[in-house]
């Protein structure tokens, strides 16, 4: 069942931020180098590199949007955009700076655009929606050509798993275990990393009936093109999706009520010595009802 793990551990560090870098941001493998600043009179485009220290090869490029205008900073939030105000630094406070101006990953946007486009009359965001379905266009291409490789990078993700897409996530409170569902909902998030927020049906079952449960899960920040099976969420594959719909049909059959069943294997029993394995051959009785009370 659950021995195949399709999340492993990343081997890059995690920092505090996506492209929303003011300076090059030394990681542990990779650095985030901002090459390039322009824009116009509403927003700030600053383009970010994604290198690896060693080589010094540019892994991926990264976007983000400083919003300059206050009317285009309202409208952005009342379309639910996510934005993200850079704390202070010493410097700035003690120069009594109010606050900074809002950042935007342009991926956040690619994802809102079509909500933007409703915006009408508003030469700012007519502007912005006019940017934004540009580079959005490039963005596609570049994610098919890395998705032909089994790769993927965070500023495409809103693509690779768009509302409609079938997945694969790992549980990681459940043990490792892996479920397939359809995406629900997508959206950006930013706590101390950005991540995509998702949801997604599943069937569970009280033991008297089967239930639809909302499932919530996500995919934190990373920053060079990493391979599918290396996240917690996935496309669904072949093999994957024939696994688990023999696992559904077996939960199908003793979900309900309780059955005795035989069971020919072993047990395993952990102790402060280590874990030991003895066979169990014998009837067993499977009680959801009561275990999920």
């Amino acid at each position: 069942g659950n021995s195949h793990s399709i999340g492993l551990k990343r081997h890059q560090k995690i920092i505090k931020g996506n492209v929303n870098v003011p300076a090059t941001c030394v990681l542990e493998k990779t650095s985030l180098v901002v090459t390039q600043s322009n824009g116009t009179k509403y927003w700030k485009v600053k383009t970010i590199e994604v290198r690896d220290n060693e080589t010094g090869n540019v892994l991926n490029t990264e976007t983000e949007l400083t919003i300059r205008d206050q009317q285009l900073q309202n409208w952005l939030s009342s379309y639910g955009v996510n934005l993200y105000y850079p704390p202070l630094t010493e410097e700035q406070q003690k120069k009594k700076k109010a606050v900074n101006k809002p950042l935007v990953a342009i991926e956040q946007l690619f994802h809102a655009l079509p909500r933007l486009q409703n915006c009408q009359g508003i030469e700012s965001m007519t502007q912005l929606c006019k940017y934004v379905e540009e580079e959005k266009e490039k963005n596609l291409k570049k994610g098919l050509a890395l998705m032909e490789k089994g790769l993927i990078t965070f500023d495409c993700c809103w693509e690779a798993f768009a509302i409609g897409k079938q997945v694969a996530v790992e549980l990681p409170s459940s043990n490792g275990t892996i479920v397939g569902t359809k995406i629900l909902s997508l959206n950006y998030s930013r706590g101390i990393v950005p991540f995509w927020q998702m949801s997604g049906k599943v069937i569970k079952s009280d033991g008297k009936e089967f239930y639809e449960h909302i499932l919530n899960f996500s995919i934190g920040y990373f920053t060079s093109p990493t391979p599918f099976e290396n996240l917690n969420v996935q496309p669904l594959t072949n093999p994957v999706r024939i696994r688990l719909e023999e696992r559904g049909t077996k939960f199908r059959e003793i979900a309900l009520s309780h059955k005795y069943m035989q069971y020919e294997g072993f047990f395993q029993k952990a102790s402060g010595f280590g874990v030991s394995k003895f066979k169990a051959d014998g009837r067993v009785m499977v009680d959801v009802t009561t275990v999920s009370y």
